[in-house]
């Protein structure tokens, strides 16, 4: 009787197993472990070669939005401590961070480049409200001939730099329309 017990309580156990999640994740990381500063560094310059020509590409996303993605500066977070609440001054949702980092890696892809000049960005939520459609536009731009930084480098980056500046900063407030 005993032998049976103990062949039957695996039994018991593999059948009362509950259904379980399967995921799946992919990653591509081209470097994972940073170099360390252990020496002297030659800053490097290189020139940026723009398109004339405006691009335009979007991605379309199931729509997981909630309230706490929709947070301006002033409105309380459920959650948040009124610290955390009072840093929203420039608050972007991580999804919809993610959303534009995920259309940039697409276009930049797509168009062979390494980053976009000028980008704009066009977020819609489609009249269902079941996708979110984020359209990047702007110039696809490489970076060519790569070189040790001269003087001239520095002072023609020291100009530019200065290019705008004025006594008083300005800042751009960061409008969400929510219709």
């Amino acid at each position: 009787m005993k032998k049976l017990l103990f062949l039957l309580i695996p039994v018991l156990f593999v059948a009362c197993k509950s259904d379980e999640y399967l995921y799946k994740y992919n990653e591509s990381t081209a470097r994972y472990l940073q170099p360390s500063m252990s020496g002297f560094i030659t800053p490097t310059t290189a020139d940026l070669n723009v398109s004339p020509t405006r691009i335009s590409h979007s991605e379309t996303f199931a729509n997981e939005l909630t309230e706490d993605d929709f947070a301006v500066s002033g409105t309380r977070i459920k959650g948040a401590s009124d610290d955390e609440t009072s840093k929203l001054v420039n608050y972007e949702s991580p999804l919809i961070q993610y959303m534009k980092n995920y259309t940039i890696g697409q276009a930049v892809k797509k168009y062979q480049a390494d980053i976009i000049v000028g980008p704009i960005f066009e977020i819609k939520t489609s009249d269902n409200y079941e996708t979110i459609t984020v359209t990047i536009s702007g110039y696809p731009a490489s970076y060519t001939n790569f070189r040790k930084t001269t003087e001239a480098d520095i002072n023609l980056m020291d100009k530019v730099s200065k290019i705008g500046q004025s006594d008083t900063a300005t800042r751009t407030p960061k409008i969400i329309y929510v219709n």
